[in-house]
């Protein structure tokens, strides 16, 4: 049940950090090349926008490798989670049948101690 809500969340913080990483690196490379556009003349401006073109396109690149490595990250983590968790269920119905038993046991000791009482 906590499962699925942690990886909504999770999810959810990471798109978010991953689009302000994005707007950041954008605005940069947008102040960049508007400071390099306003100092040369238009021939070093053509070349230095498509230099910005490469840098921008490398960190697209190098970005969504990251994200790819921490995508995979998660679904190793997620992969591993699901064949624990029938482990996990059948421990948990060991645990409550072993708790009925104490429970049934219990009651036949409080019944046979009501017994010797009357007794």
């Amino acid at each position: 049940m906590l499962e699925p809500i942690l990886i909504a969340l999770g999810t959810s913080i990471a798109t978010g950090f991953g689009s302000w990483v994005f707007f950041i690196r954008k605005r940069k490379a947008e102040a960049v090349g508007v400071e390099i556009k306003n100092e040369g003349s238009e021939k070093s401006n053509d070349r230095t926008e498509i230099e910005n073109y490469k840098l921008i396109a490398q960190e697209w690149r190098e970005s969504a490798e990251r994200w790819k490595d921490l995508a995979d990250e998660y679904q190793k983590e997620l992969i591993e989670s699901r064949r624990t968790l029938p482990k996990m269920r059948e421990e948990l119905d060991a645990n409550k049948r072993e708790i009925t038993n104490l429970k049934s046991q219990l009651t036949k000791a409080n019944n046979r101690l009501a017994e010797l009482e009357k007794h």
